[in-house]
């Protein structure tokens, strides 16, 4: 992959843009796709790559019953960007999911998946170069992240939100270090 270049004046001045599961699903799907491809709008008249994850990848396609349906969605998700996963992913988003907890003790983790703990390591590892766009909004806790647009899908009748995520740095310092912090005190307390 390219490296991802940055402007926080417009976090659509890239040449990466990260796709949520719940956004390749609409987009995929022959019933919802029209009403999803406003989407697109939200990136106005910026030429990004669309990008998943290949956790995002397995998602989509994992649960297919269906080999012909597998095999169409596999074909249209690889014209994508498909990122692989690295162990640092991994431990970013096993930290970042204990960010959650120690900030918000009623986060369970039915409620913020796996992939969408490595979608958010993605948005900290490349700091504000690649944005997240998602129907889950609140997968993004925005005592760590920032939504920097928003568009609301008419979709048959109910309304769906969709945010384009990114990294605000303040917020994930000051909560690094008072999550890194706690133990030092839970340390203390134990003496």
């Amino acid at each position: 992959m390219e490296t991802i270049s940055a402007n926080a004046a417009d976090p659509f001045k890239h040449r990466f843009i990260l796709f949520d599961t719940n956004i390749l699903s609409a987009l995929a799907s022959s019933k919802r796709a029209a009403r999803f491809s406003n989407i697109y709008d939200l990136l106005g008249d910026k030429q990004c790559e669309m990008t998943v994850l290949n956790s995002t990848k397995f998602e989509l396609i994992g649960y297919c019953n269906d080999k012909a349906i597998y095999d169409k969605l596999n074909a249209w998700v690889d014209r994508f960007v498909v990122l692989d996963i690295k162990n640092e992913d991994v431990e970013l988003a096993a930290f970042l999911s204990a960010i959650y907890k120690y900030r918000s003790h009623e986060i369970s983790p039915k409620q913020i998946s796996f992939c969408d703990c490595l979608n958010a390591a993605q948005l900290i590892k490349y700091q504000g170069r690649l944005p997240l766009v998602t129907a889950d909004i609140h997968d993004y806790p925005l005592f760590l992240f920032d939504i920097a647009k928003t568009m609301v899908i008419d979709d048959n009748g109910k309304a769906v939100f969709v945010g384009v995520i990114v990294y605000n740095e303040n917020k994930w310092l000051s909560l690094k270090e008072k999550f890194e912090k706690s133990g030092n005190q839970n340390s203390a307390n134990e003496n």
